[in-house]
């Protein structure tokens, strides 16, 4: 202790009264409290009489000065092991991170021991080993560094400042590019987990984030390996027919067992002859046995017609039985019956190989339920960031596929706990803990103004960004495919319902007629 109390600080290098120890100790000598155990290697340390018996175990060729006796109350037989591990338990509570070179320094003893002792401690759930990259291993009690954390995250948290709702919807437009189109990727990346209807992502949520969308390169990403898609559970009572309106989610491959659940899928095997035609059958009997399969090759193997094919796959796609390795299929399946009489360029040909979509695994043996539940949930929240940039309860109202919000809460604090989101108030005027992406945060500072030119964009009422009604002040559109939805500056100026031009108070005044006219153009 000699260098702690002539420097004045601890052995953290926290600053404390270290200068006034020596007199400390030498009024608890006096009364035979407190003694200088001096190891073999010459090695001083203060100790107290209730740790006499510990130190003598861990340290028996020891001398003490003054020589005392152990503590009334405190004896017992100790191991050398046991009382090294109780020592080291007790300096871990008073202090924060410190490395095990600092923990073998202050109690004399070798690193192998304190090494042992230290995962001994952390097979009880008492200390937790703090690894990182480019930094000496440190170990803390659990409950201290919980505590660190929370302290942490709350200082981080206050220095928050909230921007109002309108800037946080002029974020969002520049978010998703409608200001300035980005690349498919991009766009791909913000819609992770989202449901449209089919026609929808071709002729309206793509288009309004990429400059030239494309039918072949949209293909290319799902025939690459990067992308699938799937149809979403049904809503109860919904109609069992399969329409160009139905909704499906595009997502990586990657990520396709997180964003389904085991109970959504149907066991094609257990359906009742009731539910299924003997087509429904053919085809799923080939699927299992030959795997991912094209559809014309599905006409010769069963025997039957193409529009009996495809009526089969239609069922198969109501139920989420099934998936393409592409789009077009799908497009192509579900395109309206107006459509299907005429020729079809060489260029428009569908690609791209049905199969049927397996249930994914529960968890994995390796890991258990519970990491893959916590796998689960941080792919959903990050993938819900890296949408809205910043994720509170309100702005995930029209979100279809989510688990409960306190799951998603306990996975979003897990982020910002390993640095990958922020938390704290970002948005004002709503309730309950907000979380955003780092890159994020500093786009939305640069939100608060309105723009001197601001921009227009078009959306569906599909699109994630309709947010009238929920975010502002101003009537909810209906999410449907036909309804459009001007935004100026983020903000919504004025909406199109069937045929009936509504202008809305949250976006700038305006000329209708101008308003009207961009409505009705065609997105495509």
């Amino acid at each position: 202790a000699p260098a702690e109390y002539s420097t004045g600080n601890s052995l953290t290098g926290a600053p404390g009264d270290a200068t006034r120890w020596p007199a400390w100790f030498a009024a608890l000598t006096e009364e035979h409290r407190a003694a200088c155990l001096v190891t073999a290697d010459d090695h001083r340390i203060w100790i107290a009489a209730e740790r006499l018996l510990e130190w003598r175990s861990v340290h028996p060729d020891a001398r003490l000065y003054p020589a005392i006796d152990a503590a009334p109350g405190t004896a017992r037989d100790w191991d050398a092991d046991d009382a090294l591990a109780a020592l080291l338990r007790d300096r871990l509570a008073g202090l924060g991170p410190v490395s095990r070179e600092q923990l073998a320094r202050a109690l004399a003893v070798d690193k192998e021991r304190i090494d042992t002792a230290l995962l001994r401690l952390q097979g009880q759930g008492y200390a937790v080993r703090m690894e990182q990259e480019g930094v000496a291993e440190l170990w803390c009690e659990r409950r201290l560094l919980a505590r660190i954390h929370r302290y942490s995250r709350e200082r981080r948290r206050q220095a928050v400042k909230p921007v109002p709702p309108e800037a946080y919807l002029r974020f969002l437009a520049r978010w998703h590019a409608l200001d300035e189109p980005a690349s498919l990727e991009r766009a791909l990346e913000r819609l992770e987990g989202w449901a449209a209807p089919v026609h929808c992502w071709v002729h309206s949520l793509l288009p309004a984030r990429v400059a030239a969308p494309d039918s072949v390169a949209l293909d290319l990403q799902f025939l690459s390996g990067r992308l699938n898609w799937f149809r979403p559970p049904l809503a109860r009572g919904e109609a069992r027919r399969v329409v160009p309106g139905s909704p499906v989610a595009l997502v990586p491959r990657g990520h396709l067992d997180d964003w389904l659940r085991a109970e959504s899928l149907p066991e094609v095997s257990e359906a009742s002859d009731e539910e299924r035609s003997d087509a429904v059958e053919r085809v799923v009997a080939l699927l299992r046995a030959g795997g991912a399969t094209f559809q014309d090759d599905l006409v010769r193997a069963t025997g039957m017609s193409e529009p009996e094919v495809q009526e089969a796959l239609r069922s198969l796609v109501y139920d989420g039985a099934v998936t393409a390795d592409a789009f077009s299929p799908l497009l192509a399946l579900l395109r309206p019956k107006s459509g299907k009489g005429r020729r079809r360029r060489r260029g428009s040909l569908p690609v791209g190989r049905w199969s049927l979509l397996e249930a994914p695994a529960e968890y994995d043996e390796c890991a258990g339920p519970q990491a893959r539940r916590s796998e689960r949930l941080a792919t959903i929240s990050l993938a819900l960031l890296k949408r809205y940039g910043v994720v509170f309860r309100a702005v995930l109202q029209r979100e279809p596929l989510l688990p409960p919000w306190r799951d998603l809460l306990h996975a979003l604090r897990r982020l910002e706990d390993r640095g990958e989101a922020l938390g704290g108030r970002f948005v004002d005027g709503f309730s309950g803990e907000q979380f955003a992406l780092p890159e994020a945060a500093s786009l939305l500072r640069q939100c608060q103004r309105p723009a001197d030119n601001p921009s227009t964009a078009v959306i569906s009422g599909v699109d994630p960004l309709n947010l009238g009604g929920i975010l502002v002040p101003g009537p909810k559109t209906p999410a449907l495919a036909a309804h459009r939805i001007l935004l100026e500056d983020g903000l919504p100026r004025a909406r199109l319902i069937g045929d009936a031009l509504d202008l809305l108070p949250a976006g700038h005044s305006g000329s209708a007629g101008l308003a009207e006219e961009l409505l009705r153009r065609p997105l495509r």
